[in-house]
């Protein structure tokens, strides 16, 4: 299977990598020497294939990759259910807090650079929007798409939960003070999106870069493209960091991993697959 396919396969909601190498570990040694992952979906299909690498050159070590949300991968590394949270957002505020209140300080690992992009219907004869129209339509403001010029189509919102990164990054950059996507909006999971805004002619939402498969129409933002160069010199106003969230006194089986993950041989060989941009 080609490195694009299995970074596909990695889309799954929840990837459990359990394959331990190696003869003669007790259970102690296996519990000292593994590496729990939970968070960002975005996050973990880079992972899942380097943490296959991973545990076939050091033989002995568990790496396991659960893809269950940003926030709820931030909140189990606070409560110490996992010791790598996977992340393509910022900690919200009542984590902020919750780490606080637990006299924790999480240590921030940027391992690519992402950007959302908003996708409407390839009929849609929108071209661009601006920030201001996004905050609008998302809000549910705008319920046609004649009031931006377009065709008389009413207008159907497509976003995320609340505990996805992808939500609280649109959240944070689009909405600004209005926060809140319409109650009106259909919630879909990463997999998803792409599908139902191509079998939708009124549909918006929004994905992440290795989402672009061509099947919908992606749309400039302010004028502004997603392409690399827009990106990198964050000139496109919707970038985003993907990072992995480590805490005090990880293990040195932890802190090696984060590293390989960073190494431009060998995890960051995987960002540039996945079709994000590599940080080395």
């Amino acid at each position: 299977m080609g490195l694009r396919k299995i970074w596909l396969a990695g889309l799954l909601i929840v990837s459990m990598l359990t394959i331990a190498y190696g003869t003669g570990w007790s259970a102690r040694q296996l519990e000292t020497q593994s590496v729990h992952l939970r968070g960002s979906s975005n996050v973990g299909a880079i992972i899942q294939p380097v943490a296959e690498l991973y545990m076939r050159e050091h033989p002995g070590t568990i790496v396991t990759v659960t893809s269950i949300g940003t926030m709820r991968g931030i909140k189990s590394l606070i409560d110490a259910t996992c010791n790598v949270a996977m992340a393509s957002a910022d900690s919200d505020d009542t984590l902020k807090k919750r780490a606080k209140d637990n006299n924790l300080t999480l240590t921030k690992h940027v391992i690519a650079y992402d950007a959302l992009v908003p996708i409407v219907n390839n009929g849609n004869g929108i071209n661009n929007l601006a920030m201001e129209d996004l905050r609008r339509l998302f809000s549910g403001e705008i319920v046609n798409w004649q009031q931006l010029g377009g065709a008389d189509l009413p207008v159907i919102v497509a976003s995320y939960n609340g505990s996805s990164g992808n939500y609280e990054t649109w959240k944070e950059r689009v909405m600004s003070e209005r926060k809140v996507v319409t109650a009106s909006a259909n919630i879909l999971s990463t997999n998803n999106m792409a599908k139902f805004v191509q079998q939708n002619p009124g549909a918006i939402g929004y994905v992440a870069l290795p989402y672009l498969d061509g099947t919908v129409k992606p749309l400039t933002v302010n004028g502004i493209s997603h392409e690399v160069g827009n990106i990198t010199g964050r000139q496109y106003p919707i970038v985003r960091e993907l990072a992995l969230y480590t805490s005090e006194g990880s293990t040195q089986s932890v802190n090696q991993f984060v590293e390989y993950v960073l190494a431009t041989d060998k995890g960051q060989q995987f960002v540039r697959q996945a079709g994000v941009i590599a940080v080395k």
